[in-house]
């Protein structure tokens, strides 16, 4: 799709470096903390662990776990607010490493939250061992041990992991950054290793939106009550940042299922399920909101309403991927990112795929047509409609999208 750029966006970048097997080969990747968010508020104070935590997630259900990670495992560190589920983690639980700092006190409410983790399917390291108390009572739990070998000599190591051995855990030495030492480290019972000496942390970063402030607001208030999903979609579907999050998020799938190709905005929503989702609007609605200009945005609603209205003259059924291709082909210029790259990344079916950004299909010829007719182009339409079909539906489009969700929920009050 043709679209004129806008401002660039902000961003968000996350920071990670590989993590190697004996052989050479990476396995994983940790995620670093490289910065958090656009605020309006500035702030001298630096964020804690699960501030920390929380914006790397974040980080990663933005930029997309396949351009983050690809198929490789995700390690993420966990301090007390996460181990206790207080700060969620909406990563793949099969996927996802979950690192126990050394500062956190181990606890009856830590070592509880950790076996709920583990039960739920993540994998749980230790990070930067040493015996402290309660560590005997967290080692029967975890899989991976990570040790700090860069200031330890060989015989303090071999003395750390020889505490490990009763627990039968994956060792990994962390901060390895004199390749000589890697041999003499497996052969002491190393399986993995992260350091300097394979690679250095490098940063991924992506374009993102900003979700509207009365939006962040109403959802604040949802998340107190029993969460409905209809209600939840009328909210989104008013704002492209929460709709794009939405698809990023149907992305990572639920523990066990197979991720599947998503066909419109109220099947990213089912896809994704209402824990995550819930878990996903905790993690938002914890970051501050950024006051940057959302130019573009109503322009988008516009062109995705008048797409569903557009579809549903041709088929009904074909309404609400008109909704969704029409606002996915505005994304690009909203993001300042080519389509192609933004195609690339969403789990789309391939209806929507080629509806939203080849133009292809019904629903993608009426795109087009919509592209057009929003940039004043005349003449006749691809789609077959009529030039007062698009009237229409651009006037009806409008009146929605200047509506919001509350101003919607009026006048459906008054046309009912």
């Amino acid at each position: 799709m043709t679209n004129e750029p806008t401002s660039g966006p902000p961003g968000v970048v996350v920071g990670r470096q590989g993590i190697y097997d004996g052989t050479g080969s990476v396995v994983g990747y940790e995620l670093l903390f490289r910065g958090g968010p656009p605020s309006d508020t500035p702030t001298d104070v630096e964020s804690d662990g699960d501030q920390k935590t929380a914006e790397v997630v974040y980080g990663a259900l933005t930029i997309g776990l396949d351009q983050l990670v690809g198929d490789k495992r995700i390690f993420c560190n966990a301090d007390r607010g996460v181990l206790l589920r207080e700060v969620p983690l909406t990563l793949p639980a099969d996927r996802t490493v979950v690192e126990v700092l050394a500062s956190v006190e181990l606890d009856d409410a830590v070592l509880d939250g950790c076996r709920e983790l583990a039960a739920a399917g993540y994998t749980l390291a230790l990070d930067d061992f040493g015996w402290r108390p309660g560590i005997e009572r967290l080692l029967p739990l975890v899989s991976i041990v990570k040790i700090d070998v860069l200031h330890r000599p060989d015989e303090a190591i071999i003395e750390l992991a020889e505490q490990c051995r009763p627990y039968d855990v994956a060792l990994l030495a962390e901060r390895v950054e004199d390749a000589s030492r890697v041999d003499r480290l497996a052969a002491h019972g190393f399986d993995l290793f992260q350091g300097f000496a394979f690679e250095r942390p490098s940063t991924v970063s992506a374009s993102t939106l900003e979700p509207d402030g009365a939006n962040r607001l109403e959802l604040a208030r949802m998340l107190e009550e029993d969460l409905d999903l209809e209600e939840l979609e009328a909210v989104i579907r008013s704002d492209p940042a929460l709709a794009l999050q939405v698809f990023r998020l149907a992305a990572v799938g639920r523990l066990g299922e197979t991720r599947r190709a998503v066909g419109s905005l109220k099947q990213a929503l089912v896809l994704s399920g209402t824990r995550q989702v819930k878990q996903w609007l905790t993690v938002l609605l914890a970051r501050p909101g950024s006051g940057r200009n959302r130019a573009g945005y109503t322009s988008a609603l516009v062109r995705a309403r008048a797409c569903e209205l557009l579809a549903a003259r041709v088929a009904p059924a074909m309404a609400p991927v008109g909704f969704a291709a029409g606002l996915l082909s505005s994304l690009d210029a909203l993001l300042s990112v080519p389509a192609s790259t933004l195609a690339g990344s969403l789990p789309l079916s391939d209806e929507l795929r080629d509806a939203a950004f080849g133009g292809r299909g019904p629903v993608g010829l009426i795109v087009l047509d919509a592209v057009d007719y929003q940039f004043g182009k005349r003449g006749r339409r691809r789609s077959g409609l009529s030039e007062s079909a698009f009237q229409d539906a651009f006037a009806r489009a409008g009146t929605w999208a200047n509506a919001g969700p509350a101003g919607l929920q009026r006048l459906r009050r008054r046309a009912g």
